[in-house]
């Protein structure tokens, strides 16, 4: 089984006047749960393992990879408040991966 997450409609004003089609919403943190049975250790350790998130073309990416600027960079380990835009990581410990994040659509935990 898959964890997957859909989130939409986050925006009480809808997408932002310069970004046609935009799904940019306020900053936030989203954290899924993953079967560590299931992940090779080898891909979280090396970011492939991520929260991912459905692109224009259905196509997974890591979720931060979409957000509108913020600095891509990889944690492994658990999230903390200061991890600013484009922060990603995997917390073997708790067995989630999360990704801090200004995106909306379909979520999923999985190896890309």
């Amino acid at each position: 089984m898959v964890n997957n997450l859909s989130l939409y409609d986050t925006s009480l004003s809808g997408p932002l006047p310069n970004a046609k089609g935009s799904t940019e919403t306020d900053v936030y943190t989203l954290s899924l749960t993953y079967d560590p049975t299931k992940v090779r250790p080898t891909q979280l350790v090396t970011g492939h393992f991520v929260l991912a998130l459905r692109d224009e073309n259905k196509q997974w990416r890591n979720a931060v990879d979409l957000n509108i600027g913020g600095t891509k960079k990889f944690v492994y380990g658990p999230w903390q408040r200061e991890y600013g835009l484009g922060t990603h990581g995997v917390d073997p410990k708790t067995a989630t991966v999360w990704a801090v994040v200004n995106q909306e659509g379909d979520f999923v935990a999985k190896s890309i």
